[in-house]
């Protein structure tokens, strides 16, 4: 990572540092921040748009510069699943090269309909505010649509332009309301000062000029009550954007006659995407507005900052630039096919001036029928505005307008925003983070280790032991004062484990059930979900119900499974082989039936013993050290039914009559492969009935997840004779995350359609080698005689 920081941000310094020269406080501490802490992101793009029970949700994930640039090497990010009630009901980890990756979700058929939100982010992102998570909802859904089940209420909000409504001078204000009308601005006297409409994008502007010492506030119509504005204040700066040009834009700035901002020079900011684009001292001569003009705009979203001689902010607004459009050219040999046909798709795009870009994309085809045109956004936005300012996406889902439409106001919707990418605070503090969490490149496990009952950490220094179950490997670290550890895996895994941990501390507790409480934590079961299902048939539900209809009408031209071998096993196995076989073994149905488990212990099983101490059960493995026999002074590990725990309570619980075979390891030198675990000596049960499930409610034992496998997305091959009797119904006909394109080459795709005879949607989005995103739609004709016709 330390190639990617010094390339990334080297432009950044040289951009600067004129600014540097002239005042070197808060430019300086900003670049030291933009250097030490590049910020990153992550976006996903996913095959379809909805989706149901037992469906896999295939996506690609760029994991890019806050320039949208790929970020070098091979790095994990972590993605989650929410329910409307935000548990995480699924949790995985993927792996990114250079910048790109591919994977999927693999729903469970038992899935409840709803509102899911899909949250990928990559390690180091927790070093900043999360809500700079890559977030996006996917639906779940049956045969009926679904709709939320609480209403949205009424809203109204005022916003100066710069933050502060300043006294004596003329500043605007945006409204804001889920309700369009008619609005005004009134004074305490209730003396009209201003009106506006709020228009269908959800926003009005007024201007005025407030006086000192008086109040305002507004009435929209339809909406009862009344919301006031800010106080009127003589300190800060009032912003106005004047005009408007293809890389500047023109700044009014003013402040108040009675500001003690008069006597000072000021500094004006311009950040975007990491890095100063524009800087220049404010001084006002004699109280009149001073006008600006910002240069070098980035496309996409500015920010421009105004800092008193203390670098406080005393003035900050978010702006958007367009940016310039990519031309994308996708090129089909027949605007129409056959059930079953082939389509051949050429793409290629060009910048603006006609030049050819290189680029990394994704294309896929959907069945347009049960994804019929709605009401979305364009990658381009959801990359550029969404992904900084999430509840832009809320503003324009609300607005029900076409978003070439609803982009003409965004300049004056983003008035009603803080982007908070940048902690003005703490750079003009010069304030260091304690901890930098790093890039990830392998996976690992980190949490709190508390008392159970008390909630409160365990004492530092503690040595926690985490034992993978399924991988045979364990893993040791000790806990800090707040009883947080971090322990980075050595081996990579791929799939879910389930992850056996024991406490060992320095000194005796009066506590002495403790328990580890992930950083991440998946319910252990589905929930309720907040939705519920309208008479209306869903499109998609619809079309996947009467699917697997049709699939299972089918199925016996399907081969048939394998037969399961039923022959019994032992789930301990793996760890009687890693222990070097055990040292005594018990085949308790060769004995009489003993009602408990002490007098199994005490009649027939030598090398173990159990007694009253305390007043609580003890078991003690007797180990061997030549002719001498020692007891160790705690309680064994057992291993039942392949499950790994310490509850001599659960353990005594158990029927003898429903055990197979019991046997010990006592010899030391097998005992430290497994390290701490095996200090006490080990305990391995087999029942008749596997009792897996028990065994981990009585334990201490957690889900893990490793890395997800990334699964292929295949279509069928038509040709010749290549003919199958089994319908071939799909939503997504095709689906390639990695394609790319060349400078000056085009990319060619190829692929057979399903039996649906309807309209086929061609989605292309991507991002340039220079960070520049694009999109394409194009609808292809299928014709045939459909086959659940």
């Amino acid at each position: 990572m330390k190639r990617f920081i010094t390339l990334a941000f080297s432009l950044t310094l040289l951009t600067s540092l004129l600014a540097i020269d002239s005042v070197p406080g808060i430019i300086g501490k900003l670049q030291a921040y933009f250097d030490s802490y590049p910020q990153v992101r992550v976006h996903l793009i996913f095959s379809q748009e909805k989706y149901s029970p037992g469906d896999t949700a295939f996506f690609k994930a760029y994991f890019l510069t806050e320039d949208f640039r790929p970020i070098e090497e091979k790095q994990i990010l972590s993605l989650e699943l929410t329910d409307s009630k935000n548990n995480i009901v699924q949790m995985q980890n993927f792996r990114i090269l250079d910048g790109v990756g591919n994977n999927q979700i693999v729903f469970p058929k038992e899935m409840p309909f709803g509102n899911y939100t899909v949250v990928a982010y990559s390690d180091y992102m927790k070093n900043f505010d999360p809500n700079f998570f890559f977030r996006h909802e996917l639906l779940v859904v049956g045969k009926n649509q679904l709709i939320e089940s609480t209403e949205e209420e009424l809203t109204l909000s005022v916003h100066p332009e710069g933050g502060m409504l300043v006294s004596d001078v003329v500043n605007r204000i945006v409204l804001k309301s889920s309700k369009p009308g008619k609005s005004k601005v009134l004074n305490q006297r209730g003396e009209l000062v201003g009106e506006t409409t709020i228009g269908e994008s959800g926003t009005g502007s007024v201007e005025f000029t407030p006086l000192e010492g008086y109040t305002y506030f507004v009435q929209v119509e339809g909406i009862a009550q009344d919301v006031p504005l800010p106080e009127v204040t003589t300190q800060g700066c009032a912003l106005r954007i004047m005009a408007e040009n293809e890389s500047s834009v023109d700044l009014q700035i003013s402040t108040s006659p009675n500001s003690n901002l008069l006597k000072q020079e000021l500094m004006l900011v311009a950040t975007a995407m990491g890095r100063i684009v524009d800087s220049m001292p404010v001084e006002f001569k004699n109280g009149d507005p001073i006008t600006v003009t910002i240069q070098n705009l980035s496309e996409g979203l500015n920010q421009f900052v105004i800092f008193d001689k203390k670098d406080n902010v005393v003035a900050e607004r978010v702006y958007y630039r367009k940016p310039k459009q990519l031309i994308v050219n996708v090129e089909s040999k027949a605007n129409e096919v056959a059930t079953r046909g082939l389509v051949e798709l050429e793409v290629s795009v060009t910048d603006s001036r006609g030049r050819d870009v290189n680029a990394s994309y994704t294309i896929s085809a959907v069945n347009n029928s049960i994804f019929p045109e709605g009401h979305r956004a364009s990658f381009e936005n959801q990359l550029m505005l969404f992904a900084d300012l999430p509840g832009l996406r809320d503003d324009f889902r609300r607005s029900g307008l076409e978003e070439r439409e609803w982009m003409q106001q965004i300049n004056e919707l983003l008035t009603c925003y803080d982007w908070t990418r940048i902690p003005w605070e703490d750079i003009a503090k010069s304030k260091q983070k304690e901890r930098i969490i790093p890039f990830k490149y392998s996976l690992g496990i980190s949490g709190k280790a508390l008392f159970k009952e008390s909630r409160t950490p365990v004492p530092d220094s503690t040595l926690i032991t985490i034992f993978l179950q399924n991988r045979m490997v364990g893993y040791e670290a000790y806990v800090n004062k707040e009883g947080e550890f971090a322990i980075p895996f050595i081996y990579d895994f791929e799939g879910s484990d389930k992850a056996f941990y024991k406490m060992d501390f320095k000194k005796r507790q009066k506590e002495s059930a403790y328990v580890i409480e992930p950083e991440v934590t998946i319910a252990s079961e589905f929930q309720p979900v907040d939705n519920v299902q309208t008479e209306q048939i869903d499109p998609y539900g619809e079309y996947v119900f009467k699917k697997r209809i049709i699939d299972n009408s089918f199925s016996f031209f399907r081969a048939p499974r394998e037969n399961v071998n039923s022959n019994l096993f032992n789930p301990n196995a793996e760890f009687e082989d890693e222990l070097g076989g055990s040292d005594v073994s018990i085949a308790v149905d060769d004995y009489l039936v003993f009602p408990t488990m002490a007098d199994l212990i005490h009649e027939v099983i030598r090398g173990l013993q159990t007694r009253i101490a305390n007043g609580k059960p003890t078991v003690r493995v007797v180990f061997l050290r030549g002719s001498y026999t020692v007891i160790p002074t705690g309680d064994p590990l057992y291993i039942i039914d392949g499950v790994l725990t310490t509850n001599t309570d659960f353990f005594l619980s158990l029927n003898p009559e429903d055990i197979l075979t019991i046997k010990i390891v006592n010899q030391e030198q097998k005992l430290n492969r497994i390290g701490n675990l095996g200090k006490f000596g080990v305990v391995m049960v087999q029942t008749k009935k596997s009792i897996e499930r028990q065994v981990i409610e009585n334990s201490t034992i957690f889900p893990i997840s490793g890395l997800s496998r990334e699964i292929r997305f295949t279509t069928p091959f038509y040709s010749g004779d290549n003919v199958s009797r089994i319908p071939d119904l799909r939503s997504t006909i095709f689906w390639d995350p990695d394609a790319t394109l060349i400078a000056g080459k085009s990319t060619l795709h190829k692929f057979y359609v399903s039996d649906d005879a309807v309209p086929l949607k061609i989605l292309i989005k991507g991002i340039t080698s220079t960070g520049n995103p694009f999109s394409a739609e194009k609808v292809i004709l299928v014709t045939g005689t459909n086959v659940r016709n």
